[in-house]
Protein backbone atom coordinates (compact mmCIF):
# COMPACT_ATOMS: atom_id res chain seq x y z
CA UNK A 1 0.00 0.00 0.00
CA UNK A 2 1.32 3.25 -0.97
CA UNK A 3 -0.16 6.92 0.01
CA UNK A 4 -1.40 9.98 -1.81
CA UNK A 5 -1.32 12.74 0.00
CA UNK A 6 -3.38 16.03 -0.82
CA UNK A 7 -2.41 19.62 0.00
CA UNK A 8 -3.83 22.85 0.44
CA UNK A 9 -2.36 26.74 0.62
CA UNK A 10 -5.72 29.23 -0.27
CA UNK A 11 -3.62 32.40 -0.85
CA UNK A 12 -6.76 34.48 -2.37
CA UNK A 13 -5.38 34.00 -5.65
CA UNK A 14 -7.04 30.63 -6.12
CA UNK A 15 -8.93 28.26 -4.48
CA UNK A 16 -7.43 24.99 -4.08
CA UNK A 17 -8.67 21.13 -2.68
CA UNK A 18 -8.31 19.48 1.05
CA UNK A 19 -6.15 20.02 3.88
CA UNK A 20 -2.83 18.45 4.30
CA UNK A 21 -4.23 15.59 6.37
CA UNK A 22 -6.07 13.82 3.56
CA UNK A 23 -4.81 11.12 2.21
CA UNK A 24 -5.75 8.51 -0.01
CA UNK A 25 -4.91 4.87 0.55
CA UNK A 26 -4.18 3.12 -2.61
CA UNK A 27 -2.31 -0.66 -3.72
CA UNK A 28 0.49 -0.76 -5.88
CA UNK A 29 -0.41 -1.69 -9.86
CA UNK A 30 -4.15 -0.22 -9.11
CA UNK A 31 -5.55 2.78 -10.51
CA UNK A 32 -6.86 6.02 -8.02
CA UNK A 33 -9.00 8.83 -8.75
CA UNK A 34 -8.28 11.89 -7.06
CA UNK A 35 -11.60 14.45 -7.12
CA UNK A 36 -11.16 18.10 -6.65
CA UNK A 37 -14.20 19.43 -4.75
CA UNK A 38 -13.45 22.86 -4.78
CA UNK A 39 -14.28 22.95 -8.62
CA UNK A 40 -17.72 22.73 -7.54
CA UNK A 41 -17.64 25.35 -4.96
CA UNK A 42 -15.96 27.53 -7.25
CA UNK A 43 -18.54 27.23 -10.04
CA UNK A 44 -21.79 26.92 -7.56
CA UNK A 45 -20.03 30.88 -6.00
CA UNK A 46 -19.16 32.24 -9.72
CA UNK A 47 -21.11 29.44 -12.14
CA UNK A 48 -17.82 29.20 -14.04
CA UNK A 49 -13.70 28.97 -13.52
CA UNK A 50 -10.88 30.04 -15.52
CA UNK A 51 -8.82 27.08 -15.09
CA UNK A 52 -8.08 24.28 -12.50
CA UNK A 53 -4.61 22.47 -12.30
CA UNK A 54 -3.10 19.55 -10.77
CA UNK A 55 0.63 19.50 -9.65
CA UNK A 56 2.40 17.56 -7.44
CA UNK A 57 5.16 18.08 -4.44
CA UNK A 58 8.61 17.62 -6.08
CA UNK A 59 10.50 18.67 -3.43
CA UNK A 60 12.07 16.76 -0.53
CA UNK A 61 9.63 18.20 2.30
CA UNK A 62 6.08 19.19 0.97
CA UNK A 63 5.53 21.45 3.85
CA UNK A 64 7.64 24.69 3.25
CA UNK A 65 7.34 27.99 1.71
CA UNK A 66 10.12 27.02 -0.98
CA UNK A 67 8.41 23.72 -1.52
CA UNK A 68 8.56 22.93 -5.31
CA UNK A 69 5.31 22.34 -7.11
CA UNK A 70 5.34 20.28 -10.91
CA UNK A 71 2.15 20.80 -13.42
CA UNK A 72 0.54 17.20 -13.88
CA UNK A 73 -2.98 18.24 -15.63
CA UNK A 74 -4.77 20.78 -16.82
CA UNK A 75 -8.49 22.48 -17.87
CA UNK A 76 -9.92 25.15 -19.36
CA UNK A 77 -12.88 26.72 -18.67
CA UNK A 78 -14.75 25.04 -22.31
CA UNK A 79 -13.52 21.84 -20.26
CA UNK A 80 -10.80 21.22 -22.37
CA UNK A 81 -7.96 18.88 -21.11
CA UNK A 82 -4.11 18.52 -21.20
CA UNK A 83 -2.20 16.16 -18.94
CA UNK A 84 1.94 15.49 -18.94
CA UNK A 85 2.78 12.63 -21.23
CA UNK A 86 6.52 12.51 -20.23
CA UNK A 87 8.58 11.96 -17.22
CA UNK A 88 7.51 9.70 -14.07
CA UNK A 89 4.12 9.63 -15.03
CA UNK A 90 4.08 9.37 -18.67
CA UNK A 91 0.94 8.17 -20.06
CA UNK A 92 -0.49 7.36 -16.57
CA UNK A 93 -2.50 10.61 -16.26
CA UNK A 94 -5.78 11.50 -16.89
CA UNK A 95 -8.11 14.25 -15.78
CA UNK A 96 -12.14 14.18 -15.98
CA UNK A 97 -13.94 16.76 -17.07
CA UNK A 98 -15.17 17.01 -13.26
CA UNK A 99 -11.93 17.69 -12.27
CA UNK A 100 -10.86 14.83 -10.80
CA UNK A 101 -7.17 13.74 -11.38
CA UNK A 102 -6.74 9.82 -12.23
CA UNK A 103 -2.92 8.36 -11.79
CA UNK A 104 -3.30 4.91 -13.48
CA UNK A 105 -0.90 1.98 -12.65
CA UNK A 106 -0.16 3.68 -8.99
CA UNK A 107 4.19 3.13 -8.29
CA UNK A 108 5.63 3.37 -4.70
CA UNK A 109 7.39 6.66 -6.32
CA UNK A 110 3.86 8.34 -6.55
CA UNK A 111 3.77 8.80 -2.87
CA UNK A 112 3.91 12.62 -2.32
CA UNK A 113 1.47 15.67 -1.83
CA UNK A 114 -1.28 16.28 -4.41
CA UNK A 115 -2.69 19.62 -5.37
CA UNK A 116 -5.86 20.44 -7.21
CA UNK A 117 -6.07 24.58 -7.61
CA UNK A 118 -8.89 26.39 -9.71
CA UNK A 119 -8.25 30.00 -10.57
CA UNK A 120 -11.27 32.12 -10.36
CA UNK A 121 -12.95 34.06 -13.62
CA UNK A 122 -14.20 37.05 -11.48
CA UNK A 123 -10.77 37.24 -9.20
CA UNK A 124 -9.22 41.01 -9.77
CA UNK A 125 -6.26 42.12 -9.18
Amino acid sequence: MIYIFLDSNNNGISSESNSSQDSLEVRVGKNIMIPCPVLAEVIQQDGTFKALYWSYCASTSCTTIETKWSWLAGMNSDRETKVVHAGRYGNRINLTRNGTLIINSVQEADTTDYRCTVKRINYTS
